[in-house]
This record gives structure tokens, C-alpha cells and sequence, in this order.
């Protein structure tokens, strides 16, 4: 069977939600009685926790590997703060902000970035990601 990003898609989704279920299902269960031991039916080789952008992004590079994937979302629906961001992204804007009196740039923007992350991120790719952000939102 041939699984292309679509069905793979549909099938983590719905791997997404019964996961949920079971979580909440044994969650009740192992408060009735802690005693009890909980049972693993399940081998993937890869989890992917959350089902955003990126952690379906990594689902899928890893299927397409050949990796048997779960995918777990907390959500009631797949998207993540994918979803949530409703397609906004930062970008120093040369031609709007200006006008508006906002002093920014790519290098500011890199600044910001690796700011908001505890300069835990890798500075080149914080770099080159706010040099080109620009040229994604035009």
C-alpha cells in the first residue's frame, strides 16, 4: 500500500484523537485503582507530540523514511499553534513599516528572535531565517 501525505495525514489524525481517548480512558482508570499496571499494545518507531506544523512536518519526513509514526495532540483537532497562528509570521518589512515610523531590519529581527528563545537557537539559522522572512510574505 502506496501512503502518500493526505492519507497519512487522516490516519494521524485519527491515530491523534483514539490516542487522546485511550490517555484520558487509562488516566481514569489507573485513578480508580493505581495498583493496576497499565498495558502497551502499541510499537511505533517514531512519536511525534503535537500535530502543528512542525510535529506533522516531522511525521511525515519520518513515514516517508519508513518509520511506523504516532502522532499525539492535547487538542480536540489537529493544527497546533499552526493553527492558532491563522497563517501569521514575523518579518522585518522595509516597505511598511517605514511609513508607519517603525524602525526595524533582519538583523533586529534576529536579535529579537534569539532573545525570545533564551539564545538557545542556532544564530546562522535565526539569521538566515530573518533575512529571507521577508521575501515569504511578499
Amino acid at each position: 500500500m502506496t501512503l502518500n501525505r493526505r492519507k497519512f495525514i487522516s490516519s494521524a489524525v485519527a491515530g491523534a484523537a483514539a490516542a487522546g481517548s485511550a490517555a484520558v480512558h487509562a488516566a481514569s482508570e489507573s485513578s480508580k485503582d493505581s495498583m493496576l499496571p497499565m498495558k502497551w499494545d502499541e510499537v511505533c518507531d517514531v512519536i511525534v507530540v503535537g500535530s502543528g506544523g512542525a510535529g506533522m512536518a516531522a511525521a511525515i519526513r519520518a513515514a516517508d523514511q519508513g518509520a511506523k509514526v504516532l502522532v499525539l495532540e492535547r487538542l480536540a483537532f489537529p493544527g497546533g499553534n499552526t493553527q492558532l497562528a491563522q497563517g501569521q509570521m514575523n518579518a522585518a518589512d522595509p516597505v511598511r513599516q517605514p511609513r508607519q515610523g517603525i524602525k526595524d531590519s533582519p538583523e533586529l529581527h534576529a536579535k529579537q528572535t534569539l532573545a525570545a528563545g533564551d539564545y538557545r537557537g542556532d544564530p546562522e539559522r535565526v539569521r538566515v531565517l530573518c533575512e529571507n522572512a521577508y521575501g515569504a510574505v511578499t
